[in-house]
């Protein structure tokens, strides 16, 4: 299980990357988990964090740009 201060920077780290950086980021959770063990709790973990890198993807997508013209 991931400890406190490490999901700290994780989020902090999330927070702080360009949609690049989180492309990068996932692909490499992606190839790491590809070389544990099946069972291996870094499995689970690493699934925790391609959720969560995932869904700020998403949210970023789905996001109005706050510089958009609404058309009022």
């Amino acid at each position: 299980m991931l400890d406190k201060s490490f999901l700290r920077v994780f989020f902090n780290q999330i927070d702080g990357s360009t949609d690049v950086e989180l492309e990068l980021k996932i692909a490499e959770v992606e190839k790491h988990m590809k070389s544990f063990p099946k069972g291996c709790e870094a499995i689970s973990d690493a699934r925790f964090m391609l959720k969560h890198l995932r869904r700020e993807m998403l949210e970023r997508q789905f996001k109005p740009a706050a510089t958009t013209p609404r058309g009022d």
